[in-house]
């Protein structure tokens, strides 16, 4: 770590080859860069994540890609309203999930209660962002819609 310190998972070089794929998407997407070029970096770019990072890691990767890629026109009322939401989902999950399963787990639950609690902890991480937005993105964002910029 003392020789490579930017290969920790802390630092953002590392996380960077993921980034990457995102934004060649983008590229593509808005006809920036060519298929092929799309190809080429792409396969570098996951031939870089299997080496630094996990398996696991890889193959999330990997199928974002290839969801984003393959289906970005597909609609969905439930991905619809999670994709409104995404941003309050993003602010509160650490702390609702911590909340909630951080007193679960001291209750010395079994594997399935525990499961549950994960399950539970998404839910009201789902509720409460609905809320938030409802309350106070859409409001803001109609507000600020009232502003003239230059």
């Amino acid at each position: 770590v003392l020789l490579c310190p930017f290969l920790t998972r802390s630092f953002l070089p590392y996380f960077m080859p993921i980034f990457l794929l995102g934004i060649l998407l983008f590229l593509f997407k808005t006809k920036k860069i060519a298929p092929l070029e799309l190809v080429i970096i792409s396969v570098f770019t996951s031939i870089e994540i299997v080496f630094f990072h996990n398996l696991a890691t890889f193959s999330f990767a990997i199928l974002a890609f290839l969801s984003i890629l393959f289906f970005s026109n597909f609609k969905n009322r439930i991905l619809d309203f999670l994709g409104k939401i995404s941003y309050s989902i993003y602010l509160f999950h650490s702390i609702t999930g911590i909340l909630i399963l951080n007193y679960c787990a001291h209750l010395h639950l079994n594997k399935f209660y525990l499961f549950m609690s994960i399950i539970f902890s998404m839910l009201v991480t789902v509720l409460f962002s609905y809320f938030v937005y409802f309350l106070v993105e859409k409001p803001s964002k109609k507000l600020s819609s009232k502003f003239k910029y230059h």
